[in-house]
């Protein structure tokens, strides 16, 4: 008999979400004919984007918000519910429990009186709990809320019998802050990669296209960010430290994405006379954005110092990479460790770009020590996981 896995999380399935792309992205990789696998999640966005999904697998959408108390409380109460329910019809061998831990609120009266022999796998992708309230996620009654969620992620810990870790950092971040005793029973994945999608080629026709629409001149170097341009990315500080450089250099800054710190990153811009050196784009659909990104010459991976971002194992850098064109990163350690297999893909700085020694134009071949990040080694990964669970 197959056996019968569970995965849960209170989140949005939303397109342009990382754990979005994770779940969506993961789950293509099963077959119905390794495992009775089942999605609890929070609110799905986009239907038609999981169809496939639907068609392969049993999904169980509960319409709630991870950011809202009353919604993980709900969401805890229906997932013991359907646990319960589903237990009844067959055994669950594995429960695959993300972020937050309103996933698994109930967990221990679960495993207490209806299942003794299932197996709990934490992955664990970031400091969730900090990240929720420096997002300001999370705001009224701050931190009596923030020491209750710190309790009840020790209490829920006990009940995990192997942790998925994005790095090193991490894992000893959740030893030292929950007291864990961790020995064999983990292991570490960074991020991932979809890499067909984006190790595409664009005519040159079509390039110059985009080029002319924009008004980018030929000698231009063309620097790309895409994501949230929020103030936790201090990226008005970055303009500010690199205004002189860039004010002398021919150089072009193309930013697509949502924003919270645009006040602050136009007079930035206006005060320094920068306006001719910066575009902004609001988000676009990826298959359009794949085209953009051949265009440029360096992507920016501009991530800053803050406990959050510190050792964060990000998904962009690996996309760029696929994207076979240069990277300029900051110095974290996570971008310091990706660097020493993709040296010569990878400029590090740490407050200011030399940008006399980028380069126009520069492509390469794929370097194939990104094929360790694809979604099949992925989910290789979580299927040794679940076999050394089975074994137990």
């Amino acid at each position: 008999m197959k056996k019968n896995i569970f995965i849960i999380q209170n989140t949005e399935i939303w397109w342009h979400l990382a754990v979005w792309v994770f779940l969506t992205k993961l789950l293509h990789c099963y077959s119905k004919e390794e495992y009775n696998l089942s999605l609890i999640c929070g609110s799905i966005w986009n239907e038609e984007e999981i169809k496939y999904l639907r068609d392969n697998f049993q999904i169980f959408n509960l319409n709630t918000s991870m950011y809202k108390i009353r919604h993980n409380i709900f969401f805890a109460f229906k997932t013991l519910l359907i646990l319960i329910r589903e237990n009844k019809k067959q055994k669950i061998d594995i429960l695959n429990w993300y972020y937050p831990n309103s996933s698994l609120m109930w967990i221990f009266f679960f495993k207490m009186i209806f299942n003794r022999k299932v197996k709990v796998l934490y992955d664990v992708k970031s400091p969730w709990i900090d990240m929720s309230f420096l997002n300001n996620h999370l705001s009224k009654r701050k931190s009596i809320l923030k020491r209750i969620m710190h309790v009840s992620e020790k209490l829920l810990l006990r009940q995990v019998d192997y942790y998925v870790f994005s790095n090193e950092w991490l894992k000893s971040y959740y030893v030292s802050q929950y007291s864990l005793n961790i020995k064999n029973n983990y292991i570490t994945q960074a991020s991932w990669i979809d890499i067909e999608r984006f190790n595409i080629i664009v005519p040159d026709e079509e390039k110059d296209q985009i080029r002319d629409t924009l008004w980018i001149q030929k000698n231009e170097l063309v620097i790309w960010y895409v994501g949230t341009m929020s103030k936790l990315r201090e990226l008005s500080k970055f303009i500010e430290d690199n205004a002189s450089e860039i004010n002398q250099n021919p150089v072009k800054f193309i930013f697509i994405g949502e924003w919270d710190d645009e006040e602050n990153m136009r007079e930035v811009i206006k005060r320094n006379k920068l306006d001719e050196k910066f575009i902004f784009l609001w988000k676009m659909p990826q298959a359009n954005l794949i085209k953009y990104i051949h265009i440029f010459d360096y992507w920016l991976a501009h991530i800053p110092k803050i406990f959050v971002f510190k050792n964060s194992s990000p998904m962009k850098i690996f996309e760029y990479l696929a994207c076979r064109k240069p990277i300029i990163a900051t110095n974290l350690e996570a971008n310091l460790v990706i660097k020493k297999e993709f040296d010569k893909e990878i400029t590090i700085y740490e407050k200011r770009i030399d940008f006399k020694k980028l380069r126009k134009g520069w492509n390469w071949e794929i370097n194939k020590n990104i094929y360790k990040y694809e979604w099949n080694s992925l989910y290789k990964t979580y299927n040794n996981a679940y076999k050394e669970l089975l074994k137990k």
